[in-house]
């Protein structure tokens, strides 16, 4: 199977825009979910990408190239500070800026030669993704979506391998162009999905974490932030449950307490009711 370069830049346009649309209706629905808007926006630049890269044919003109790698790489770069951002990280964007540009300064150095802008083709996408891929297998803590989306980008990392022992292949003589072309697509096509398998880890990710929110919104009071009724009866029911009982388990009603209890006619109560919650529960955690 020759590969149809105008085809495979159609289909990652394709890919791009179906996943773009889908961080685009989670970035609206949830504003605050930083992560989803950086992934969106990593989404957004390698449509652009396979827009321009679109334009270039299978000869590889050169601006479009250029441009349209660029695009590419740095949008491969947001999906890692998406990680970072999802983990509670920030910076990554010198890293980003720096791997970009360096990739492209290799690209128009190399350009004259066609296995040498496929081989910075695949590393400069590369590098973006092995940092996410360690990042998300450093702290998924059994997240099963960070496990996918790990998963995947070593499985687009290994397509990328494989391209460039192709190309490396071919400069030297060993490879045969026909055994090239035939491999080349199903690695090139192996990179383009993965990319959707690690937005749909990044999008059980995303779920896992919203769900998490919810349930800490349903058993945290919003005022003092320490556990409400609700989480109460469900530790007393498990440590009831226990043979032999864990610890014991203490419930303290504030409700008729006036002082804390109306903040309209006190002024201050809303600083001084967490305090109360807050002694006890630094008591019961300084005990043996």
């Amino acid at each position: 199977m020759k590969l149809d370069f105008l085809t495979l830049y159609i289909v990652i346009l394709l890919n791009s825009v179906t996943v773009a649309i889908i961080w685009g209706a989670i970035s609206y629905r949830y504003r605050n979910f930083s992560a989803a808007r950086i992934w969106l926006a990593g989404c957004l630049l390698t449509t652009v990408g396979g827009c321009v890269l679109a334009l270039q044919g299978n000869e590889g003109s050169y601006v479009p190239a250029v441009l349209g790698n660029g695009f590419v790489i740095f949008g491969f770069c947001l999906f890692w500070i998406g990680v970072r951002d999802f983990y509670g990280l920030r910076g990554g964007w010198k890293a980003s800026v720096a791997v970009t540009a360096g990739s492209l300064l290799l690209l128009v150095a190399l350009f004259d030669s066609l296995q040498g802008r496929n081989l910075v083709y695949a590393g400069g996408q590369s590098v973006p993704l092995a940092l996410a891929a360690i990042y998300l297998l450093r702290f998924h803590r059994g997240d099963l979506g960070a496990v996918i989306a790990a998963f995947a980008m070593v499985v687009g990392m290994a397509g990328h391998a494989v391209e460039s022992f192709l190309n490396i292949g071919l400069m030297l003589g060993r490879v045969d162009q026909d055994f090239y072309s035939m491999v080349e697509s199903y690695a090139l096509l192996c990179v383009i999905f993965s990319g959707v398998v690690w937005n749909f880890g990044f999008a059980v990710m995303s779920i896992d974490r919203l769900r998490e929110e919810l349930a800490e919104l349903a058993i945290k009071d919003d005022l003092t932030g320490i556990s409400n009724r609700r989480h109460f009866l469900a530790m007393l029911e498990k440590q009831v449950s226990a043979r032999p009982p864990q610890s014991p388990a203490v419930f303290a009603d504030a409700d008729r307490h006036r002082p804390f209890q109306a903040p309209e006619r006190h002024e201050g109560a809303r600083f001084r009711r967490p305090r109360p919650a807050q002694v006890r529960h630094d008591r019961h955690r300084q005990r043996p």
